[in-house]
């Protein structure tokens, strides 16, 4: 091989170099402007739901919720009665998860 078909060859080589940068370098700007929201569509979000169970009797229904950022709220319906969800516990800590619960008597959690 010549020394101009070295330089042409090495020329081609570097352009094709810079396109593959240039290319990363845009791909990985778009990538840095998505909003969480855009990549809990594109990657998959959280479940609604992390945990469930089943009181002792069967009347009472716990569950362990996903709620707003990083939150993990404990729900409890009451399946004999009015059937309304209410909030019994929250976790807001950021280095800590709420993933289960069950029951250990018909009126107590263990979280």
């Amino acid at each position: 091989m010549n020394l101009a078909n070295r330089a042409a060859s090495a020329a081609r080589q570097l352009l094709l170099a810079g396109s593959v940068l240039a290319a990363g370098t845009f791909s990985a700007a778009a990538w840095a402007q998505e909003t969480a929201d855009e990549a809990a569509i594109r990657f998959g979000s959280r479940a609604d739901v992390l945990d469930i169970s089943l009181s002792p009797s069967g009347n009472k229904l716990a569950y362990v919720a996903a709620g707003p950022g990083h939150t993990e709220v404990v729900n409890v319906i009451d399946l004999a009665g009015d059937l309304k969800k209410r909030p019994i516990a929250a976790n807001r800590e950021q280095i800590a998860d709420l993933d289960w619960c069950e029951w250990a008597t018909e009126s107590r959690l263990v979280c």
